[in-house]
């Protein structure tokens, strides 16, 4: 290996929302500048419009729904690009802010320093998330508590494996924590870790014993996903939080009679995660003060352009949110707080829901300058090559949905990756890359190797160019359940994106009964469906889409019959 990579992953970034790909607000002019001497690719995508959906296809090029799907991580997938680059020689680092990739999930493997910098709330948040859709189903009576407790007792007994885990971790770490990360939610919370060990082998106890009477005690009813353990957890914080917790209601309750929208931002000043800022500064502490002379390898992943959208640094984040929205010519007086609530009903919150989420892609902007910077002053940036991507895209309100909710379409999808430094030939491509191009593309600017069993390519690779199309996959949010649930797909060229599903999934309640078609020459936002069986497009996709359920083993040819009719083969 012969060069170091800093790879950022952003979560929620959108290509088209980026000046350095011509947006007409200047949300990104450290990547725009960087471009002058970098790789582009200009039509990138997720094919998979989750977080959860994104990272087995950025860490081990493989498709989100190979091996048993998303929801199973990188478990029994190919090697990750960790084992690759540490094979290689490089000195590998994940710090993950996302409670999806670290060792909990199958993303350990290769990693010689792992720091799980994500909250105890998240990590409580992917239970939620893998049983959300078989409570709902029991909810609306598809099958019995039996079939229930089959489905989500093993979920919430691993969810005690990472808890005890994710505990001992923060005891080990405290004094790293205290002082790098005091402003950081798993600092900042205040858990008393040693009594969350306590709590969860009392919990663990009580399901075992009686599956079905815990999961009526402590799963909210109508059972749902969030809230579980709600109620024991507030309990479980050291006495010097719950003692500032209290002065900090007395101050906001004071506060909400004289100025209640300022009171409201207050109770917000902290964010769910560590900001772009902190980040930086604890990727220039590592990389200057490791005592290893190998190349590195280090990975973590930006959060302040998810929803809620929050420019600015923390604490108190929102008080410098004015100076982001002005700096791209918007109304420094936007409420920081709109989108805490719910969705805009107005064009005019539509408008400033949108400027929100600009100024949080400024703010990161700026914290990737600060990287840059840093780099420069240490020494290392000439030795390192740089790479950006969004994990996922989001909507903002083209088909009247905030987020991004697994849905497809090209604002979900189609997300920026940049790539600088040693090794790279500036230039562009327009060629169709994919996230499965992203951990070949790491291995080829360090001198590593690539897996064989990998499905990407390098985008430097000559043969990228002759791809047609990308082809996206997903179920409506997780479990991965191949038998019960439908499977919804998305086929993209440079013309068209078709969007198909084998039936609406009953949980989505988001998208339309039918599928759709595209022309994103004339119509880039996707307003304008244009569907139909025998348009060219459609049948070409059809074809792409039946070739892929063959190749997944948890779907049966009665079942690709039935999707496309008795003449399937020859789609």
């Amino acid at each position: 290996m012969t060069t170091n990579v800093i790879f950022i992953s952003i979560d929620a970034l959108r290509k088209d929302r980026l000046s350095a790909y011509g947006y007409g607000r200047p949300t990104s002019p450290t990547l725009e500048k960087l471009t002058e001497s970098a790789f582009v690719c200009n039509n990138h995508f997720a094919i998979n419009a989750s977080t959860m959906g994104a990272f087995p296809t950025i860490m081990n090029s493989s498709r989100p729904l190979s091996y048993g799907g998303f929801d199973n991580g990188a478990f029994t997938r190919p090697p990750s690009v960790f084992r690759q680059m540490h094979n290689a020689g490089a000195q590998t680092y994940m710090m993950s802010t996302v409670h999806w990739v670290n060792r909990f999930f199958g993303y350990g493997d290769g990693v010689d320093e792992e720091e799980m910098l994500f909250s105890l709330g998240a990590l409580i948040g992917t239970t939620g998330a893998l049983t959300r859709t078989s409570l709902e189903r029991y909810n609306d009576g598809e099958f019995t508590l039996e079939d229930l407790l089959n489905m989500i007792t093993p979920v919430i007994n691993a969810s005690f494996d990472r808890l005890e885990q994710f505990a001992e971790e923060r005891i080990s770490r405290h004094h790293r924590d205290k002082k790098h990360f005091r402003r950081a939610p798993f600092y900042a919370d205040g858990f008393d870790y040693q009594r969350v060990l306590q709590t969860v082998a009392s919990h663990r106890q009580k399901l075992h014993m009686d599956p079905s009477g815990y999961i009526e005690t402590y799963i909210p009813k109508p059972f749902r996903a969030t809230g579980w353990m709600s109620p024991v957890w507030r309990r479980q914080r050291e006495p010097w939080r719950l003692i500032e917790e209290i002065s900090e209601k007395i101050r906001t309750h004071i506060l909400t009679i004289s100025a209640p929208s300022e009171a409201f931002l207050r109770r917000q000043r902290y964010k769910r995660y560590p900001d772009a800022e902190m980040l930086v500064d604890h990727i220039l502490d590592t990389v200057t003060t490791r005592p290893s002379e190998k190349p590195f390898f280090l990975w973590t992943h930006f959060f302040d352009t998810h929803l809620p959208y929050c420019a600015g640094a923390q604490p108190n984040w929102h008080k410098k949110t004015a100076g982001h929205l002005e700096a791209l010519g918007y109304d420094p007086q936007i409420d920081p707080g709109l989108t805490f609530g719910s969705a805009p009903t107005t064009e005019q919150e539509w408008a400033h829901w949108g400027a929100l989420y600009d100024a949080a892609v400024h703010f990161v902007d700026g914290a990737i300058a600060r990287l840059i910077a840093g780099l420069k002053q240490a020494g290392l940036y000439e030795n390192t090559t740089l790479m950006f991507c969004g994990d996922h895209g989001e909507e903002l309100g083209e088909n009247n949905d905030i987020s991004h909710h697994f849905r497809l379409y090209g604002y979900n999808t189609h997300v920026p990756l940049i790539i600088s430094g040693n090794g790279v030939n500036p230039g562009e491509t327009n060629a169709l890359t994919t996230h499965l191009d992203i951990a070949p593309t790491i291995t080829d600017v360090s001198g590593g190797k690539a897996h064989s069993d990998w499905e990407g390519l390098s985008v430097f690779d000559k043969h990228v160019d002759n791809r047609q199309q990308v082809l996206m996959e997903t179920f409506y949010g997780s479990p991965c359940d191949f038998e019960n649930r439908p499977l919804y797909f998305g086929v993209r060229d440079l013309e068209f994106h078709m969007m198909w599903k084998e039936h609406r999934d009953s949980t989505d309640h988001l998208s339309p009964d039918g599928n759709q078609l595209y022309d994103v020459v004339n119509d880039p936002l996707q307003k304008t469906n244009i569907y139909n069986d025998a348009h060219p497009a459609v049948l070409h996709g059809k074809r792409v889409i039946a070739d892929r359920m063959r190749e997944m083993p948890e779907v049966s040819e009665d079942r690709i019959i039935k999707a496309f009719g008795s003449n399937s083969k020859r789609i």
